[in-house]
């Protein structure tokens, strides 16, 4: 595996540590092998199998031939038969399972991306029929702790249960930051550790969140400048997006005291505590929504949570 690919797996298995299923584990594997079957065997243009062989890969598996049938200008696999099929159907550990989901839904992004050796594709059926029927499993399955969070041509899976896990913070904001893969991980890293609830995190988890508003105000400023010193420049970004001035004087006022708090009870005293990181991941939150929908609307993009 590639060093990109191995910090991915490691991201995604720290992401599910300490999960418990706690549910009908073996109806949610049932569901998602018998939802998958029509996307995959219905698709007969080989991009199944271009995912079914990438799949392979993420397991360290050996491509191997793919169970199919080919015809005239039709490739039609059988489902049932292939490694995907039999992993997610008769593993019992559940961060095993979980981790095969996602090397699938990898691979689909992978074909999307063109990085499979199948050219790449502006998501055909294939490519919706995946994700569409692990959602409608999930869906099916009452306390499944998992969810599905889309960004572009790419799925991830989250764990469900806690309400800051359910809302707009984690699926509009991480759905909005393909385009800021450092954001995405360090966010990312920061509810995971807020999750776990240990006091001895809080004040890498209040670097994080620093970081990830500092950097997307720097990507979407187009500068490198601290945190500090943005203000002028993000006052001059949100005019320009017609945002009232009430709004924009809040948001000034607002970034100064993130700021000195990161700077007084965080940088320099430690003296923060689990207690006010809630606080501090919601205002970082709605600070990165409104940040991210503005410039998804400024390149004539359809945001997500419109």
């Amino acid at each position: 595996m590639s060093n990109s690919r191995d910090q991915e797996r490691s991201q995604h298995l720290n992401r599910w540590k300490m999960q418990d299923a706690g549910f009908d584990f073996g109806k949610l594997r049932n569901r998602v092998v018998s939802g998958l079957k029509s996307p995959l065997e219905d698709d007969c243009s080989g991009r199944a199998v271009a995912i079914c062989r990438r799949f392979s890969e993420y397991c360290g598996s050996p491509p191997g031939d793919v169970p199919k049938q080919v015809g005239d200008n039709v490739v039609q696999v059988f489902f049932d038969r292939t490694e995907l099929a039999q992993k997610l159907l008769d593993t019992d550990s559940w961060e095993d399972w979980i981790t095969y989901l996602q090397y699938l839904l990898w691979a689909v992004r992978d074909l999307a991306s063109g990085s499979c050796s199948h050219p790449p594709t502006e998501r055909p059926l294939l490519l919706e029929g995946v994700p569409a029927a692990i959602s409608e499993a999930i869906d099916l399955s009452p306390g499944a702790p998992v969810s599905i969070v889309e960004g572009g041509n790419s799925w991830i899976l989250v764990p469900r249960g806690a309400e800051l896990l359910d809302g707009a913070l984690v699926h509009d904001v991480l759905g909005l930051l393909p385009d800021h893969p450092k954001v995405a991980s360090r966010y990312e890293h920061a509810l995971i550790s807020y999750l776990r609830g240990d006091p001895a995190q809080v004040r890498n988890l209040l670097d994080d969140l620093r970081f990830c508003l500092e950097q997307l105000l720097r990507d979407v400023l187009k500068n490198s400048k601290p945190l500090e010193k943005q203000r002028d420049g993000l006052t001059r970004w949100l005019r320009a997006c017609r945002i009232h001035e009430q709004i924009r004087n809040m948001f000034e006022d607002v970034l100064k005291r993130f700021t000195d708090y990161q700077n007084a009870a965080v940088k320099h005293d430690e003296k923060c505590s689990l207690r006010e990181t809630e606080f501090i991941i919601y205002t970082t939150g709605a600070f990165m929504r409104l940040l991210l929908k503005l410039e998804s609307e400024s390149r004539g993009e359809t945001a997500p949570g419109r």
